[in-house]
């Protein structure tokens, strides 16, 4: 028989939820902030085949060398099937460890094996770094805008993120400068700077040469830490990677990388560069977390750096997204006439800006109806903002397929600005509603 304190005590807890979820009164309040990525909401929509998707990231990697991967699996699993199938150790295999270290070279980083944590994807690693620096109410100072995957880790774990401005030369040191007074006069505590300073998702610009060892020095003088986010790092279009900011003080940055561009996101391998005593922490978390790395993840890349010419795929990677983004650069001067955009020197994205009133959030819907999808700028500021751009992808479609797209969008868009210039009003959704899709009917 149950005691009266029990039923009391269920009852209670279950008149606090509601018809959908029994249990909402019970969760965490930091899990009551969750929502669902814009990016990832677009999926079941623009995986439809009818539908041109300038909105995902997926990396295109047809090009992969299947055949001689498959051979490599099997040797490994014949060879090393017991420490393949097998628990590791927290930080990641040595032997993988190891090879992260010469990819950052790349980058100009000389770094030790020791100071690696390998991750799930560098997703992972935002997760990790922002459980082990923020308490809630804590500050994490951003671009405008940023990453939609770390807004979500950030959000999750009840920070607040300010963002500081952008231009074509990446984030503005003096606005950067201005930002931290302000935050700091006003008593927060900023805990550190999120930068993707190479090929930026979403805006598509570079940091600059000149910025980077102010960045650096401005965080460190202002006691913060910078978060470097650099998946995209080696697909760029006609040079070589500019110098990381871990370069110009490495223990004030911690560098984070991933194989899921620049190789295959299949086999979620990321990885951090940390100070020794944040990597150790890292470890920690990420023990409590998941026990320890894929193992087959780990030894199946390292094997692939090892025994297969990698750099030269990545060389053939760029010129195929430097293709793709040509195309899309034509494609936009001739169907978008009246928006306008950035070009990048690498990586997979450009950052439109609609014309004067329209809304990208609230056009959504009408441009799936119209079979192209984007993501709307709202999904990269974590105040609301961002109405009046869009991200558009250039990595995965076919330079034919982002053609299309393009005229399709720039069809919504012109008949968007005809209501615009007919109501005289911006059709717009408040800020946090959730954009509807059409149904499969409606394509």
């Amino acid at each position: 028989m149950a005691h009266p304190t029990e039923n009391t005590t269920g009852s209670a807890r279950a008149s606090a939820g509601n018809r959908l979820d029994p249990w909402y009164a019970s969760y965490a309040d930091r899990s009551l902030g969750m929502r669902a990525s814009e990016v990832r909401s677009l999926f079941a929509v623009a995986n439809r085949p009818e539908v041109v998707s300038l909105a995902g990231g997926m990396p295109n990697i047809e090009g992969l060398p299947l055949d001689f991967l498959a051979e490599m699996t099997a040797r490994l699993l014949r060879d090393r099937g017991p420490k393949l199938l097998q628990y590791g150790g927290g930080q990641g295999e040595e032997e993988i460890r190891t090879q992260i270290v010469e990819v950052m070279r790349y980058d100009g980083i000389h770094a030790h094996p020791d100071d690696v944590i390998v991750t799930t994807g560098s997703q992972q690693a935002l997760d990790l770094m922002t459980e082990i620096f923020i308490n809630p109410g804590d500050v994490i100072i951003a671009e405008s805008p940023s990453y939609v995957g770390a807004l979500g880790v950030f959000r999750a774990y009840q920070a607040e993120v300010i963002h500081t401005p952008m231009d074509n030369d990446g984030l503005i040191p003096a606005a950067l400068e201005e930002t931290l007074q302000r935050a700091e006069a006003l008593g927060k505590q900023v805990k550190f700077l999120y930068t993707v300073p190479n090929f930026h998702n979403p805006a598509g610009v570079t940091m600059s040469l000149e910025r980077r060892p102010q960045v650096v020095e401005i965080c460190r003088r202002h006691g913060v830490i910078v978060l470097e986010d650099n998946p995209y790092g080696l697909l760029g279009f006609d040079s070589e990677p500019l110098p990381a900011l871990q370069t110009f003080d490495p223990d004030a940055v911690v560098y984070l990388g991933s194989f899921s561009k620049i190789f295959a996101p299949g086999y979620r391998v990321g990885w951090a560069l940390a100070p020794h005593a944040v990597t150790q922490r890292m470890v920690l978390a990420a023990e409590s977390a998941i026990l320890s790395p894929n193992m087959m993840g780990q030894l199946s890349i390292a094997e692939y750096l090892k025994s297969y010419d990698w750099f030269q795929q990545v060389k053939e990677y760029r010129s195929m997204y430097r293709e793709r983004r040509d195309a899309m650069m034509e494609s936009l001067a001739e169907y978008l006439p009246s928006s306008t955009w950035t070009v990048p020197d690498g990586g997979f994205y450009t950052w439109v800006t609609l014309p004067d009133g329209l809304d990208a959030h609230a056009m959504l819907p009408r441009a799936v109806t119209h079979r192209v999808a984007y993501v709307s700028g709202t999904a990269f500021y974590a105040n609301g903002e961002g109405r009046d751009y869009m991200r558009l992808s250039f990595c995965y479609p076919t330079p034919e397929n982002i053609r299309e797209g393009v005229r399709r969008l720039g069809t919504v868009i012109e008949a968007e600005k005809e209501l615009v210039n007919m109501f005289g009003v911006q059709h717009r959704t408040p800020p946090g509603s959730t954009v509807e899709y059409p149904s499969t009917e409606t394509i």
